[in-house]
């Protein structure tokens, strides 16, 4: 249905346009049409007649094609018919109501002022006995008037909460944009510049000023990519603002290395070319270390417990690349048991290691709590100790997924 904007306390609001310039266009003709049915009876007082048809169709006109002020034309039309005979009271009436209701979407003060108006103007009439439709009863104008400007807020509220869902799901969804872009591309820019600084230990002085602009290309790629994500991620703070009180880890800059994704279709059977292709990445920025493996994985696994272990292996081993010193190794376990799943990881941190987004690895403690997990790090000057064990029974049950 095509849509109208009315402005609201500075804000553009939308609101149906197809129904209200049917309505109006017909209640137009309807008085059209009582006016020269009243003419065709009586031809003494044309002159009247033809000018209240002109106004009329002017005003019903600029408040189809422009009813954020036309609406005012149509009250105004209203009060003068009332004041000088009714020529044509129910469509008027109507049309005033219409106008009312349309004022009160958008500023309720000045609807009921609008509708005091139409009162005034019809406890002044000196024509009354000529509205046969209220049976002289003028305490039904302010019921119509009353319930007017109560549907109109009834609407107004209504679409209030439509725009605020709307809004709403644009903020989750910037949040899962942020969520990609650290969980794919700094992943990308975070090993390019890993791989780009090894490199530059080894390769020769010819080489040095390509594997240079390559790491700086990186870094300045990977800057512009954090402050997108902090815009992002401080766009969906209201709705997230719960979670963000709750306390972080002290350890490391939680950045992504490797992409997070689901596997609803897979489960953990690319589980092995993603310890692979992670290992081999960390091995080509001159890292070394040990990944076991004890027990039997699984045949059947719900696909948020597969998404989750996959997401904190890459999360883990993003964590070894950027922050964890090259010449102290690292040891990971994944050992899985009957009804749950335990991973450990032990490495050695950086010295004065600098400090980032903070956002990967508390995404994945928010989750492995929520589904009733453990999840508990350690850290000495030369250790950095990782222990989470997930059950399969609960995970992608109630939980939140990082």
């Amino acid at each position: 249905m095509k849509r109208l904007t009315a402005v609201r306390h500075g804000t553009t609001v939308a609101m149906p346009h197809g129904a209200l310039a049917v309505t109006t266009i017909l209640l137009g003709c309807i008085a059209i049409a009582n006016i020269g049915f009243i003419w065709a009876n009586d031809g003494s007082y044309w002159p009247k007649y033809l000018c209240c048809a002109i106004i009329t169709i002017l005003a019903v006109g600029w408040f189809t094609f422009v009813p954020g002020r036309g609406c005012y034309a149509i009250i105004a039309l209203s009060v003068a018919d009332f004041l000088f005979g009714g020529i044509a009271f129910v469509p008027m009436l109507l049309l005033a109501l219409l106008a009312v209701g349309f004022i009160g979407y958008s500023n309720l003060v000045e609807a009921a002022l609008a509708g005091i108006a139409l009162l005034g103007a019809i406890v002044f009439s000196p024509d009354t006995v000529a509205f046969p439709t209220i049976d002289n009863n003028l305490l039904s104008f302010p019921c119509l008037v009353a319930l007017t400007l109560c549907v109109s807020t009834l609407i107004r509220r209504n679409g209030e909460r439509q725009r605020q869902m709307q809004r709403e799901q644009t903020l989750l969804a910037n949040a899962g944009i942020a969520q990609n872009l650290h969980d794919y591309t700094t992943n990308d820019l975070s090993d390019i510049i890993m791989m780009a600084e090894y490199q530059l230990t080894l390769c020769a002085e010819d080489q040095r000023e390509a594997w240079s602009n390559v790491r700086n290309m990186a870094v300045d790629a990977l800057t512009h990519t954090r402050k997108a994500i902090l815009t992002l991620e401080d766009d969906g703070d209201a709705i997230r603002q719960r979670d963000m009180r709750e306390p972080r880890e002290p350890h490391k800059s939680h950045e992504s290395h490797e992409p997070f994704r689901q596997y609803a279709e897979n489960g953990l059977g690319e589980l092995d070319d993603i310890i692979h292709t992670c290992r081999s990445s960390l091995a080509a920025s001159g890292f070394t270390g040990e990944v076991m493996r004890l027990g039997t994985e699984p045949t059947t696994i719900d696909a948020d417990m597969a998404s989750l272990v996959v997401g904190l292996m890459r999360e883990l081993f993003g964590n070894i690349a950027r922050h964890a010193d090259v010449s102290g190794g690292y040891t990971m376990l994944i050992a899985w048991g009957d009804d749950s799943c335990s991973i450990d990881l032990s490495d050695k941190p950086k010295p004065n290691n600098a400090i980032g987004l903070r956002s990967g690895l508390e995404r994945y403690r928010r989750t492995v709590e929520a589904c009733h997990g453990q999840w508990n790090i350690e850290q000495s000057e030369n250790r950095w100790d990782f222990h989470a064990t997930i059950p399969y029974r609960t995970a992608g049950r109630g939980s939140e997924k990082p």
